[in-house]
């Protein structure tokens, strides 16, 4: 851990730039910051690169070893000595914090941003190819086949290539790096996805120069020092990119510990590759229209055990992984964090990893999401772990647009969450896009999913409108019961509720496994006063007596399956 003593400050515009430290300075506060109010300022963490130090890449020699599309307008730009730069990786479910790659995203003359992705092939708005595997699961290294289509010659040439992908499962991805195979068109991974691979793996090729044939791309070359841009198409011309901006240093922005009623009012975190907030037990902590944009860290706000957290008003965009995650309220007791997220707009959350990044990670017990909006979510938008939390009135729309077999609410596999609400949201377009045609899901997408032994849990209200892909209804509920679904409106939904039923061989075969005792009799105590207070009787035997339950669906007929 850092010493407080040595806190740096770190304070930059828009127009400034980062040098020389390895990793991000913190902005550290403590006890002695309590009570404060901390208002219109900007955290940032990026090297400015103006437009006219870059050239257009048609300008390099003829006898380099760049060969790139006929895509008008790349720019390539020398990156400065003294820039450090993410050495080469992947990430899997269980690390995610080695992303490898930069933030960049372009700066324009009115101090807006556009994020740029990594060149990939197939592009990342494009569906994913399959790449088969053609050795034993159990090799190494392990080879995978790409599609007759796939540019392998021009790949020989990236030495930072890398496949990402939905592996063995549609609902987990990861990126691994990988290599050409010397006179093969054979891929050698260097590293095992996470699950390990499938027989066909829907894949793409990141940071390949025979990606860059959309505007919003760039390449990195780490042994030249080189980033390649193709800048976004704007209109009027006037709005053109004045500059890029790269982050490219690991680390937290600002870090608060035992602050109480601290306030950061219109305050703005950008161009983080690391995390931009972090904070731990900091009660009655206040976030009042603040703005998150181009964040690269595993979570772009982190915080835990903030009781009476209040986020008002305020947007978080263009971030690589998870936007907030959020640990209020004491589980063992039953205690409320009375933690709130309010009238905050979410956009385009997970950008780089797209399973496993929603926008909100909600945990702990007894916290409120409500009026936000969420739309362009690869993943789920709201992952919700714990008791007593309330999801009311927010705006749903073009998410989960890529992961498989998950929900935009998503709750799973704890048989003792309880008491949770979701209430007069709206829920539109799951899994379209307005940019890509995805392949069918290969087993469903729905708005609400109650995955593996979610029960006592209430969906009233809501509105549904063309929110159920594949096998799933708009709410798909797997294994749980005595769910109460009341008063919702279902428009253009082929399903409106699924239910897929356990048979008694699966719920023994659940409640046997290690996993399910740790959540029910370690984690938690089910004879603890607070338990039996508020669900009486409640017990493992008890729990396991009940079985799947029944689920109370009194505005649609449910599909069985």
């Amino acid at each position: 851990m850092q010493i407080r003593s040595a806190r740096l400050l770190f304070l930059l515009g828009f127009l400034g730039s980062v040098h020389a430290d390895e990793a991000l300075p913190t902005v550290w506060l403590g006890p002695q910051d309590s009570g404060r109010v901390i208002q219109d300022k900007t955290y940032t963490g990026y090297t400015r690169i103006p437009i006219s130090d870059c050239s257009p890449a048609a300008s390099l020699p003829p006898d380099s070893d760049y060969r790139l599309p006929d895509t008008p307008g790349i720019l390539v730009a020398d990156l400065p000595a003294d820039l450090p730069l993410p050495p080469p990786g992947g990430f899997r479910r269980d690390n995610r914090e080695s992303a490898a790659l930069p933030v960049v995203f372009s700066i324009h003359a009115d101090g807006s941003t556009t994020q740029l992705l990594p060149a990939a092939w197939p592009d990342f708005a494009l569906p994913a190819a399959p790449f088969r595997l053609v050795s034993d699961a159990n090799a190494a290294p392990l080879l995978v086949s790409p599609p007759d289509n796939a540019p392998v010659e021009q790949w020989r040439t990236d030495p930072d290539l890398s496949l990402q992908g939905f592996w063995r499962y549609s609902w987990s991805d990861s990126r691994v790096t990988a290599s050409v195979r010397p006179g093969e068109r054979l891929l050698a991974l260097r590293e095992t996805p996470a699950y390990g691979p499938g027989e066909v793996n829907l894949c793409r090729a990141v940071n390949v120069r025979s990606g860059l044939t959309r505007h919003k791309r760039y390449y990195l070359d780490r042994a030249a020092r080189k980033l390649f841009l193709v800048p976004p198409a704007v209109n009027p011309p006037e709005a053109a990119p004045v500059a890029f901006g790269i982050a490219t240093r690991p680390g937290v922005c600002m870090e608060i510990q035992n602050a109480t009623n601290l306030t950061l009012r219109n305050v703005t975190f950008a161009g983080i590759r690391g995390t931009a907030l972090k904070a731990l037990h900091c009660p009655g902590l206040r976030l009042v229209d603040c703005t998150f944009a181009e964040i690269g860290g595993s979570s772009a706000i982190e915080l835990v055990d903030c009781p009476g957290l209040s986020i008002e008003g305020g947007s978080v965009s263009d971030v690589s992984e998870r936007a907030v995650q959020l640990l209020a309220g004491d589980r063992k007791l039953l205690e409320p964090g009375r933690a709130q997220i309010q009238n905050v707009r979410f956009r385009n959350i997970g950008v780089i990893a797209h399973t496993y990044a929603p926008a909100i990670l909600l945990e702990g017990c007894g916290n409120t999401v409500e009026g936000c909006s969420f739309r362009e979510t690869p993943s789920s938008a709201i992952r919700l772990e714990g008791n007593n939390h309330s999801v009311l009135s927010n705006s749903f729309v073009n998410c989960l647009q890529r992961s498989d077999d998950q929900g935009v609410i998503d709750i799973w596999g704890n048989p003792s969450y309880r008491g949770n609400r979701i209430s007069s949201n709206l829920f539109r377009d799951v899994g379209h896009s307005s940019e890509e045609s995805p392949a069918p899901p290969a087993l469903g997408r729905c708005a609400i999913r109650l995955d593996d032994l979610i029960g006592y849990t209430q969906i009233d209200g809501n509105r549904f409108e063309r929110a159920s892909q594949g096998r799933f209804g708009a709410i798909q509920i797997n294994g749980g019961g005595h769910n109460t679904i009341t008063g919702n409106s279902y428009l253009e939904c082929p399903i409106a509720i699924s239910i897929q039923r356990w048979n008694a061989d699966r719920w023994d075969r659940t409640f046997q496994e290690p996993r399910t005792r740790d959540i029910l009799c370690r984690q938690i105590s089910l004879e603890h006063p607070a338990w039996q207070t508020a669900y009486p009787g409640i017990s493992f035997d008890a729990i396991y007596r009940a079985g799947p339950g029944t689920n109370l669906c009194l505005d649609a007929t449910p599909t069985f399956w």
